[in-house]
């Protein structure tokens, strides 16, 4: 089977391109970092998957042209067939694990890609499995390996069913909706490339091609968006953060907002199974760790922080408790004891709550993904 390649200058020219918007993406990353403050192990995952990108997407382009000597480009090949498959495979497999946090099967995507990219990678080292032919100003490549081909292929398929299944069952699980409904139209022309790629394995023809590469450049358009659009996708992709509450040890309910309903609530309308955590961390505020796992929420993790000096704790329910959570309430710990340290260091008798009032502002200024995020839903 022969994979025809026709193309000219015009390959460096989309590689350029190319390199272009993905470095544009991360330097608007970088120059908003205090907007972004992205969480660090899935911000890794993305430069790794966009470095791949790249990486296929320029082996890909420079195949094509007589730039190089035929052993070279068809080392080219092969690490195009290989980057592309890491690429796809990254992505795919951060998308299942993202979306499905709380499902014991959510590494399974990973395991079934590495199996399936161990048996591409066995093909390739199979010799001869490619023979070059020259002509023009191209290069075309002949599959001699069906079972090279047909491992590709069948990666392709277990890709797009992986894919489409995720976001299908897992579109709930996104904290913003319009943040999901972008992801839609990244996934539609994610599996729509693959497709298109998985044609032109099969079939010479031109237009495949050409649409192939149109689909890549649609793909890290669209992430270019979302980067600007929803900053919030590297905090909170699929976070929810609930109720924050802040109380005294005397036991009074200091303040508390509910980010679902973006409204403060009063103690009256806090759920039981919080009021009973409060109370045994309360009956011991001094050794308050130990008494971290009384606060038994399902499906829920709780973030707690505690001032000893001033005498208040804070409590955050969220979907999922992360580093990056942790680091927003401890930011907000600090202003907080910071313009309110006079008054609850000079506490007597009754307490005057109307005083905390503008702890909304503070909410705003911390947590204001999560607010705009929740204000899409």
């Amino acid at each position: 089977m022969i994979i025809g390649i026709h193309s000219n200058m015009l390959g460096i020219a989309n590689i350029i391109l190319y390199i272009s918007i993905i470095l544009i993406a991360l330097s608007y990353i970088v120059l908003a970092r205090e907007t972004y403050d992205p969480d660090k192990n899935f911000f890794i995952l993305l430069i790794i998957f966009f470095i791949n990108e790249a990486h296929a997407f320029t082996f890909f382009n420079l195949t094509t042209e007589k730039v190089f000597n035929q052993d070279l480009s068809l080392v080219l090949w092969y690490a195009a067939l290989i980057s592309g498959a890491i690429s796809i495979g990254i992505w795919t497999s951060v998308h299942a694990i993202e979306l499905n946090k709380k499902s014991r099967v959510r590494y399974l995507p990973v395991f079934i890609c590495i199996a399936l990219l161990g048996i591409m990678v066995s093909a390739m080292l199979q010799p001869n499995s490619f023979r070059l032919i020259t002509s023009n100003s191209t290069y075309s490549y002949v599959f001699q390996n069906n079972l090279l081909l047909i491992s590709i292929l069948i990666y392709n398929a277990m890709i797009i069913a992986i894919t489409i299944i995720t976001q299908v069952f897992g579109f709930k699980n996104y904290s913003d909706r319009g943040l999901g409904i972008l992801f839609n139209y990244f996934d539609g022309i994610f599996v729509f490339r693959i497709i298109i790629y998985s044609l032109f394995l099969i079939f010479t023809a031109l237009f495949l091609r050409a649409i192939f590469i149109i689909s890549y450049f649609s793909n890290i358009i669209i992430i270019l968006i979302i980067i600007i659009k929803r900053p919030n996708f590297l905090v909170v992709f699929t976070n929810k953060i609930y109720d924050f509450i802040i109380f005294h040890r005397s036991g009074i309910l200091l303040y508390s907002y509910n980010f679902q309903t973006d409204k403060e609530v009063n103690d009256s309308l806090l759920k039981g199974s919080i009021l009973i955590g409060i109370n045994h961390i309360l009956s011991n505020f001094t050794n308050v760790k130990n008494q971290l796992d009384l606060i038994k929420l399902r499906d829920k993790g709780v973030i707690f922080q505690f001032d000893n000096e001033l005498g208040y704790a804070i409590l955050l329910i969220a979907k999922h408790k992360n580093t990056t959570l942790e680091r927003s309430i401890s930011n907000f710990n600090n202003e907080f004891s910071h313009r309110f340290r006079e008054y609850l260091s000079n506490l007597h008798g009754l307490i005057d709550i109307s005083k905390f009032s503008d702890t909304k502002l503070l909410i705003n200024e911390h947590f204001k993904r999560y607010i705009v995020k929740n204000s899409h839903q």
